[in-house]
């Protein structure tokens, strides 16, 4: 990166991907334990399509 608030921007662009990874870590793991636990099958099902709702709106707020 060139300019002049080139570490800035590499700051915001490595928290923006930050809260991608533990956005798609929480979808991963609620997709997984909706298939796995019985008892809370109901509420990993509704929460990881949330999740990827929430991953899309973080993409079209993304900016270099």
């Amino acid at each position: 990166m060139v300019g002049e608030h080139h570490m800035e921007t590499m700051e915001r662009i490595q928290a923006q991907h930050m809260s991608y990874l533990a956005c798609g870590l929480g979808i991963g793991l609620a997709n997984g334990l909706s298939g796995v636990n019985k008892r809370l099958n109901g509420v990993f099902r509704k929460i990881w399509p949330a999740l990827m709702v929430l991953l899309g709106v973080l993409l079209m707020f993304y900016r270099e």
